[in-house]
């Protein structure tokens, strides 16, 4: 009969500490059946933890109490405190392939996601605070230093086996709102949403970018046919509008249109005039989309009319409250808008929109009543019953 495996604590090199267990209480009412081997490890944490020590050994206890629990917070914060300790550039530098390892493990674990941020921050600085630290850490390694190049290469393997991961997705929106290298990412983003059009994560990446990016050039980026110059506003419309010609039941590619229309302003510089061609060329797809579902007949088509439908009443609605200054007061572009558009008339096209929805899409019908009521009480001062 095998002998059972020698726990952590009988080892020579931990001699010197006696594990402290986990207080339960008295009488515990329903006490947790921790791994024999786990309690043992995470006694000798508690040792050490208590004594002070940053070791060698304290950070490789660590490492076998996360691959055991890798959920566990307040060791990986030890970790942490091990390494500036130690001030190894070897250790830090190290760190990528533990969470490499982690990773394989748990890819969805927020305590590796924000370790590697935090290494980041001492391997790959960008303030002054952190370049000193960078230069202070023991040259004890001739390994090549982390680049951003390959942090980025990282994601996207990470993006290559799941493509809407959510904590690869921000980490990266870190690292690049950390290092500003905006320069791929819309490339990136347009490549992503052309593989999938549904990607909801690229969308939100994308906005990510086009609203924070410091490398904005002025005037308009080139667009298509005849050496025209349109602007960055209408050619990000125009894109959006080709993602949903291709599937017009896309709820990311509206959602990000809805947001973009009514965020970009403030970041964009965008006329009266081309606000309102857009609006208008917006409007007009909407129908023509609508029509085409109703002829192709199907779940899909049927899907992309009501989406076109609840679209517009949308754009209607949220205009009409900048139009009526109840949001976004102070905004010019709605001040330029204001004279050629009356807000209780977008107010009252948007409910009948909504009044049409109720037969469109039944299971949401109270849902579009509620925003009649609301739309009512808000712009046009009256009540429902």
């Amino acid at each position: 009969m095998a002998s059972e495996a020698e726990l952590l604590s009988e080892q020579p090199e931990w001699a010197d500490l006696a594990p402290i267990p986990q207080r339960e209480g008295v009488e515990p009412v329903v006490q947790i059946m921790y791994d024999k081997d786990y309690s043992d490890a995470m006694g000798l944490l508690r040792a050490l933890m208590l004594k002070g020590e940053l070791s060698e050994r304290a950070l490789h206890l660590t490492s076998v109490v996360i691959f055991m629990n890798s959920a566990h917070v307040t060791v990986w914060e030890f970790r942490r405190c091990v390494l500036s300790s130690l001030n190894s550039k070897m250790r830090w530098l190290a760190e990528l392939e533990f969470m490499h390892e982690v990773n394989e493990m748990n890819t969805k674990n927020y305590q590796l996601w924000n370790h590697r941020r935090a290494v980041l921050q001492v391997i790959l600085p960008t303030t002054p605070v952190e370049r000193e630290r960078n230069s202070s850490l023991r040259a004890d390694t001739m390994v090549s230093d982390h680049t951003l190049e390959k942090e980025l290469a990282h994601l996207s393997a990470v993006f290559e086996a799941d493509s809407k991961h959510y904590h690869a997705w921000a980490h990266r929106q870190w690292v690049v709102g950390r290092h500003k290298c905006w320069a791929t990412e819309m490339e990136l983003t347009k490549a992503m949403i052309a593989r999938d059009v549904y990607n909801n994560s690229a969308w939100n990446h994308r906005f990510f970018v086009l609203e924070n990016r410091t490398d904005r050039r002025e005037g308009g980026d080139k667009g298509g046919g005849g050496g025209r110059e349109e602007s960055e506003f209408t050619l990000e419309v125009l894109h959006a509008v080709q993602c949903l010609e291709r599937a017009p039941e896309n709820e990311s590619a509206w959602t990000f249109l809805t947001g973009f229309l009514f965020k970009s302003p403030h970041f964009l510089s965008v006329s009266a005039k081309e606000y309102s061609l857009v609006v208008e060329l917006l409007t007009k797809f909407c129908k023509v989309q609508a029509m085409a579902g109703g002829r192709k007949g199907g779940s899909s088509s049927a899907a992309g009319g009501v989406k076109c439908v609840s679209f517009e009443a949308n754009i209607l609605y949220l205009l009409a409250l900048r139009l009526s200054g109840l949001e976004d007061e102070g905004l010019p572009l709605w001040g330029d808008l204001a004279p050629d558009l009356d807000p209780r008339a977008q107010a009252q096209a948007a409910i009948a929109k909504w009044e049409a929805l109720k037969g469109m899409d039944a299971v949401r019908r109270a849902a579009y009543g509620m925003k009649i009521r609301i739309a009512e009480e808000r712009i046009l001062g009256s009540k429902s019953l």
